[in-house]
């Protein structure tokens, strides 16, 4: 049964109406309204039963919403919990038209869902402030072990704080709702706070292995590959074995080897006749196009020559099976364990993934390549680039900040 106004008074023209509801309370309500915008109402609570109180929040919330018409900003917005519902809504609709996988947007509405709107939810989308983020993170580290999550017992493992990577997505969400409120005109640009992730000042910078290391590695894994008395334990190493030079000099993610198969590779000829390795790698999300030195071909060759499945739309790193190895991480750190090469002189674990940081590293220090160029090649952001590599530029340009005047690796003669 709907409430009914009582004891309803007028101001400021009739822009500000302050009243009482039928249900008990005994608490002031406000109906704002903002001339020449016809149509839009805000309505709250002032939370307290002293009217004199209530008519001095109402007249201070309406001077507010008339400023931000002077000043040409959004003067009616939405609550979080709403604009994130229409993010939500849109995004099932992609599913739907098959633009995006389920699978892809599953976890994102789970964090939206499960930790998004019960935050923010009915906060004003442009009265999220820099602290109430930081206030999220706190609340969102201590979730499963002294938050909401804590009793629930699909938890899992509760007591674990969420990871770099499992926070990353919290900011992506954070700021995609945000700007989706933006570009409706339900915010202003400059209500948005930053969303930093929490974890960025204790993000250590990523282990990669120096040439001598890469070395000593692949002289190891000949040898180690061979020695197996079974067929299928050799061709096992032999997989990791190229599987780890492919990743090594074309920099691909370690679920795009997983995904490749024969018919994406390929040679590309320049019109000079220069060849060059081509590769269509996809990871989650959509395909692209690798180059690399045409020695990467000639890997890949050899292997062809060992492996069992190789057809077009085999794996190329296949498993005994014939389906996708995954992942042959497992193998790869024991190799590491036996080097003594498992953690950089810092201590930070190395992993297959390694690899795909070493080739960055190399073409930025040794080649010098352009870093528009280099994330293109390697399926990422400048900005992820200059983020994990940036330290990398006063090594890059040693020779002019020792005052030499030469770059280097510049010894390239004229023709």
């Amino acid at each position: 049964m709907a409430n009914h106004q009582l004891e309803t008074r007028y101001f400021m023209d009739g822009c500000v109406v302050v009243y009482k509801r039928d249900d008990g309370s005994g608490l002031w309500q406000y109906r704002l309204r903002v001339p020449n915008i016809p149509n839009r109402y805000l309505r709250r609570s002032s939370k307290t039963t002293d009217f004199a109180e209530a008519k001095k929040i109402a007249i201070k919330e309406w001077n507010k919403l008339c400023f931000r018409k002077e000043e040409g900003l959004a003067v009616f917005t939405k609550t979080f919990g709403d604009v994130a519902q229409a993010v939500l809504e849109e995004q099932e609709e992609r599913v739907k038209r098959g633009i995006i996988t389920d699978g892809h947007w599953s976890y994102r509405r789970t964090v939206i869902r499960r930790y998004l709107i019960p935050f923010f939810g009915l906060m004003q989308v442009n009265a999220i402030s820099q602290n109430k983020v930081d206030d999220y993170w706190k609340w969102r580290m201590d979730y499963w072990s002294d938050g909401d999550g804590k009793n629930q017992k699909s938890a899992g493992v509760k007591s674990k704080s969420p990871s770099y990577s499992t926070l990353q997505h919290d900011v992506q969400l954070i700021r995609k709702i945000l700007h989706y409120a933006e570009d409706r005109n339900w915010c202003d640009k400059k209500d948005i706070p930053q969303v930093n992730h929490p974890l960025s000042n204790d993000r250590k910078r990523r282990a990669v292995f120096s040439q001598k290391e890469w070395e000593q590695l692949l002289t190891y894994m000949r040898t180690w590959a061979e020695r197996p008395s079974t067929q299928w334990q050799k061709l096992t190493r032999h997989r990791l074995r190229y599987r780890a030079m492919v990743m090594y000099h074309t920099g691909m993610r370690t679920v795009e080897s997983s995904n490749l198969t024969w018919g994406d590779v390929g040679l590309y000829t320049e019109d000079d006749g220069t060849e060059y390795c081509e590769l269509w790698v996809q990871g989650k999300r959509k395909r692209r196009r690798l180059i690399a030195k045409r020695n990467v071909y000639k890997m890949l060759v050899d292997w062809k020559e060992k492996a069992k499945f190789t057809a077009d739309n085999d794996y190329v790193f296949a498993k005994s099976t014939g389906k996708r190895a995954t992942t042959d991480d497992g193998m790869f750190r024991q190799i590491l364990t036996e080097l003594n090469l498992l953690t950089d002189r810092i201590g930070q674990p190395r992993a297959l993934t390694s690899l795909r940081h070493s080739y960055a590293t190399n073409q930025i220090v040794n080649n010098r390549i352009d870093l528009h160029l280099l994330s293109s090649n390697m399926g990422t952001s400048v900005q992820m680039i200059e983020k994990h590599y940036g330290h990398l530029e006063p090594v890059q340009r040693a020779a002019e900040l020792a005052g030499r005047g030469t770059h280097l690796n510049s010894r390239r003669k004229s023709k």
